[in-house]
């Protein structure tokens, strides 16, 4: 880390221009109506401004293509997030040491030329909402100068402090602190993680090979170009480093111009005694190892005190805020040997990483599922969990694969389920023998896991929801499970657990600035929670079985969460849904992963389904379709699949996601007997001129053009004025339609006419 005087640097004109101004009045609204009516909206996002292209490339070439933080190389790519814009004090949502948020702060700082950075993924995913304060968070509208002062925050400015003042560099390429500011952003930041350290000791190398070569060039003429130097990955912890090994020599200088100059001065020897030197100080790395030992790590979770035997504790599960990277399963049911990388960013920088399985039925797609949640919660809780299932061994001889299906004796030497982690060199291993009773695993239960089936039944009355992680994934397992009612939970819920509830079910159920939840405190009667919207006031019990499914289980999910955490735009977990399009609309199944994504964007769902519409909301490097090999009869993903960006619904069935020659395979096969008769056309007997005709005539009257309804409404007018008579309708006419199509006849015979 080093300084960058801000000073020195331009804002980019976007910040000032109308859409900015309009965007800080959106956001005090939000300030203003949080004040009146509670927090039941989140803070408007400006993704409008860190999606542009340009700011983004304006911003990487302000801090010279160097993370603000760590200073790792962060380049500009407009197909990519390679590097974000980044926000010091965060958009909105402030957590402090203890796990407590503040939902406005910092939202009036969001447009704020002061508070912006340029900063890498990594950085981006560790700090999140983190902002530690000494003295008392500040208010709403402070500039950031009150605020300095009011909260001597515990997060270092590279635009305002000097690291120098809280953390020194060594030639190893760790990192100590030496101030609580230092230690509390070493700790957020991960400053001491492997990569960093060798990234900067490779800085370090890399600086002394160039001063050597400068020192060299310019012996007998001492001018020096160290401009471009500043522009390297970890100038600023390399220069660090570097001048406190040169000050111990008694060197006396002032920058790295500075240090040229007094080195110039040296002989020959000297010169190359210094450089040697530091050469080899920077290849040790024994120092790195104990002050790793010293530095205090300070987890930003809440503790939970006195938790019930078998209930996770955030604080103490090895992988709560890490998403899953890659997962490899063998032998686990009709599964032999398959893998899966998912990608470690999205183009949502806000969002973890997902992941959706495709395929036919019988493929695996549910089994992919329980052998990923059976991994993370652990053998221990697995062995609670076949307990608990009735009709289903959750067991190895249960689960292992059986290679010969007409001798069921038959099974494989082992099986096993490995996951790796993102920011863990460590994976999570479910193993076991043929013949073992019971599994054996790596750790314990790793993140907060929550699992629904494909059913998802709910109850009307009140229930007890039990929370160990076996009770929270046995909805993959056992279809007869139930999710408890929501209504009576949430009437219950104090005010600030009530508020994120419903700013998560927002997202989910669409509703406009308007729409608004209300309670009943009556709790004696249901129907205790109210949706207000379009003007009318609906209970939530009488809504439809679909929203009511849905609704059911992202109270579950928002229910487990507010146990771990006050907010759930910050919330982690894995949530697994198989067939998620169940009892859903075309419209809502078209923005399910949408919405699911929007309400929990730190959750890191694992999906299945059979219908293209729910691919939207996913992207590129999170689908995978399962197929059976015709060689060998295993299943195994399907390579190479297109971008699913931009895909109309009739063009995924027909793409290597769902593997369909034709959303219409009667209308097909019409169209290939007709174009076989066509051929020989001169040949036909006067049958198959017949036939001929009949089917021009069927494929004429029933094949629907065009892929949008005012294609289609044109192509029927058009026929209409080709044959003159009116076309029977192939589906349910809707008044659109009708009204477009009576336009387009309208302009034809305008057109005739004319």
């Amino acid at each position: 880390m080093r300084f960058i005087d801000r000073s020195n640097l331009h804002p980019p004109e976007i910040l000032f221009d109308k859409q900015a101004e309009l965007s800080r009045i959106d956001v005090q609204n939000f300030i203003n109506l949080t004040e009146f009516k509670g927090g039941t909206r989140r803070a408007p996002r400006p993704d409008w401004l860190d999606e542009s292209p340009l700011f983004r490339e304006q911003m990487a070439a302000l801090f010279e293509g160097n993370c603000a933080y760590c200073e790792s190389i962060t380049s500009f790519s407009p197909q990519s997030g390679d590097g974000l814009i980044g926000r010091h004090r965060p958009e909105a949502l402030a957590q402090d040491e203890d796990g407590n948020t503040n939902l406005v702060a910092y939202a009036w700082l969001m447009y704020e030329w002061e508070n912006l950075l340029w900063i890498c993924p990594d950085c981006a995913r560790r700090k999140g909402n983190l902002f530690f304060v000494e003295g008392r968070r500040g208010e709403p509208s402070m500039p950031i100068d009150e605020l300095r002062e009011v909260e001597q925050e515990l997060m270092l400015d590279p635009c305002f402090h000097d690291p120098s003042e809280h953390l020194t560099f060594h030639l190893d390429g760790s990192v100590n602190w030496i101030s609580p500011v230092g230690q509390a952003t070493s700790n957020v930041l991960d400053l001491q993680r492997l990569s960093l350290v060798d990234s900067r000791r490779a800085a370090i190398l890399n600086l002394l090979e160039r001063l050597r070569d400068q020192l060299w060039v310019e012996s007998n003429n001492v001018w020096f170009n160290v401009e471009k130097l500043y522009k390297l990955p970890h100038i600023g912890a390399a220069t660090s480093a570097i001048f406190a090994y040169a000050r111990t020599r008694d060197l006396q200088f002032e920058g790295l111009s500075g240090l040229l100059l007094a080195l110039s001065g040296l002989n020959l020897d000297q010169q190359n005694a210094f450089i040697n030197d530091l050469h080899m100080q920077s290849q040790g790395s024994a120092k790195y190892e104990a002050d790793l030992e010293k530095v205090i790590q300070t987890s930003p979770l809440p503790l939970k005190d006195n938790t019930p035997s078998r209930i996770p504790d955030i604080r103490m599960l090895s992988r709560a805020l890490k998403p899953i990277t890659r997962v490899e399963i063998g032998n686990f049911k009709a599964l032999r040997n398959i893998s899966f990388d998912l990608p470690l960013n999205v183009a949502n920088a806000g969002q973890s990483p997902c992941m959706l399985l495709l395929g036919e039925n019988a493929m695996g797609k549910s089994s992919v599922l329980e052998a990923i949640a059976l991994a993370v919660i652990g053998a221990a809780e697995t062995a609670a969990l076949d307990k608990k299932v009735k009709d289903e061994l959750v067991s190895p001889m249960g689960l292992i694969h059986r290679p010969d299906p007409y001798n069921w004796e038959v099974t494989a030497d082992e099986m096993h389920v490995r996951i790796d982690f993102l920011d863990s060199d460590v994976p999570v291993v479910l193993s076991a023998k043929a013949k073992d009773d019971l599994f054996s695993s790596s750790d314990g239960c790793t993140k907060v896991v929550l699992g629904y089936g494909p059913r998802r039944f709910f109850t009307s009355r009140r229930t007890r929801r039990l929370r160990a992680p076996a009770h929270r994934v046995r909805s993959l397992f056992d279809p007869m499970d139930m999710i408890a009612n929501p209504i009576h939970w949430l009437v219950g819920l104090d005010d600030p657990q009530f508020f994120a509830a419903a700013r998560a079910l927002r997202e989910v159920l669409m509703l406009a600035e308007d729409d608004d939840f209300e309670r009943d405190f009556d709790s004696e009667k249901p129907g205790q929670i109210y949706v207000m919207h379009n003007g009318q006031r609906v209970a939530m019990k009488d809504l439809s079985v679909g929203f009511k499914s849905v609704i059911a289980m992202v109270c579950d999910i928002i229910r487990e969460m507010l146990y771990h955490f006050d907010n759930l735009e910050f919330a982690s977990a894995l949530v697994f849904i198989d067939e998620i399009e169940t009892h859903l609309h075309p419209r809502w199944k078209m923005q399910i992963m949408t919405l699911l994504r929007r309400a929990f964007p730190k959750i890191q769902f694992i999906v299945t389904t059979h219908d293209p519409l729910c691919l939207r909301g996913m992207h590129d490097g999170e689908v995978f379709v399962l197929q059976r090999s015709p060689e060998t009869g295993r299943v195994e993903r399907v390579s190479e699949l297109p971008s699913i960006k931009g895909m109309r619904a009739e063009q995924i069935l027909t793409s290597e996601f769902f593997g369909l020659g034709s959303t219409d395979p009667e209308t097909d096969a019409r169209l290939a007997q007709y174009n076989r008769l066509a051929t020989r056309i001169e040949e036909l007997s006067e049958n198959e001129h017949e036939k001929l005709e009949r089917l021009r005539q069927q494929l004429d009257d029933d094949m629907v053009i065009g892929t949008t309804m005012r294609e289609q409404a044109y192509a029927e007018a058009l026929k209409e004025r080709r044959k003159g008579r009116v076309v029977t309708p192939t589906r349910a006419s809707s008044p659109q339609r009708a009204e477009l199509k009576k336009r387009f006849s309208k302009l034809f015979e305008r057109e005739r006419k004319v």
